[in-house]
């Protein structure tokens, strides 16, 4: 696909997109939406490649940062119904008994580490709080290892697992370690083949410099080229284009339209927040009937909707905005196209 898929006038998108990117300085753009499970709208908006002028296509793939987190619970939640490890949202994750055992650290651990779940872990209730550095922004080139080692022994969890709510890209990263450990495999090798479930082929985890940049995919501001995606796999490393985000949306929802590789109960189960925090589920924001979650970081800002109206869309860019209210002011954006009554062209490719 080269060219936009598009069934309405400037009026509604274009102008109000252009303007937002301009004001917020954000050379590319890539937006999806789909309605009833039927993609009705891609395009991309300026430059993928400022030195070169490339454009931006539906195509180009991005960094997708946290919205790698619905990535990696769908993996979770479809693993537990696939190879029926029934009691695994709530078997403990290190000791005797934990999926990861003890190897990562100096045994004893904390106390509070040994009450951990992958359940805590999706929920971000790991008793971890993230009120000191995140340990996966570390700018040492440290191992997943080398970190999880010294998160285990230099960080103790401030509260007991399950009672508060720190948003911590740490635990995701063990969640990943959850799935190798679980499946023999690397954890990008399995959660592609769940992934080629939804009909996505093209999300990888992304590579770190210029020169790893992955075919179709965007240039990013120079600070971009300071992270590490190969390490930020499971909370913040996969690259994926906006119409791929929809089929993940679309074909995780639990429905029976679209062949959804996951089953009604295990979508409600992963859907289902915390008590200590109603907004957040396993991986997924859930708020005012729908679910999502937004992504960014150095170089990259995306977002993924799925409302309960049938709508979904998703989005991504190759900057991050300084001031937060991008993501919002996009949205807002896209909630009032898709209210308006616009009759839409509908192209059955998810």
């Amino acid at each position: 696909m080269n060219d936009a898929i598009s069934s309405v006038g400037p009026q509604y998108l274009d102008e109000p997109i252009k303007t937002l990117m301009h004001s917020n300085n954000v050379p590319g753009l890539s937006v999806a939406i789909s309605r009833d499970e039927h993609l009705v709208f891609a395009k991309g908006y300026g430059m993928a490649d400022l030195r070169t002028g490339e454009n931006v296509t539906p195509d180009h793939r991005f960094r997708i940062a946290s919205v790698s987190k619905p990535v990696t619970a769908v993996a979770i939640m479809y693993l537990i119904q696939e190879q029926r490890f029934d009691d695994l949202l709530d078997r403990r994750v290190f000791g005797e008994d934990g999926v990861l055992g003890h190897a990562y650290g100096t045994p004893p651990y904390h106390n509070r580490v040994y009450a951990m779940t992958v359940r805590h872990l999706l929920h971000n209730t790991s008793g971890w709080t993230n009120d000191d550095e995140d340990p996966m922004f570390f700018t040492s080139p440290m191992s997943q290892k080398e970190i999880i080692d010294w998160m285990l022994d230099n960080r103790e969890p401030a509260n007991d697992p399950g009672t508060n709510y720190h948003y911590l890209n740490f635990g995701f990263c063990l969640l990943g370690r959850v799935i190798e450990r679980l499946t023999g495999l690397g954890y990008e090798t399995f959660v592609r083949r769940v992934l080629a479930g939804c009909g996505i082929s093209g999300m990888e985890i992304g590579g770190s410099t210029q020169a790893e940049r992955k075919a179709g995919e965007v240039v990013y501001t120079d600070e971009a080229y300071e992270l590490l995606p190969a390490r930020m796999d499971a909370h913040g490393g996969w690259i994926a284009s906006p119409i791929d985000l929809l089929r993940l949306a679309i074909h995780s929802d639990g429905l029976r339209s679209k062949s959804s590789i996951l089953l009604p109960d295990s979508t409600a189960e992963m859907l289902t927040p915390s008590a200590a925090n109603p907004e957040y589920a396993l991986g997924w924001v859930v708020r005012n009937g729908r679910h999502g979650h937004d992504g960014g970081m150095p170089g990259t800002a995306s977002g993924l909707v799925r409302r309960g109206d049938g709508v979904t869309y998703a989005f991504a860019a190759n900057s991050r905005p300084n001031h937060e209210s991008f993501h919002n002011e996009l949205k807002a954006i896209l909630d009032d196209v898709t209210t308006t009554s616009i009759e839409w062209t509908i192209h059955d490719l998810l």
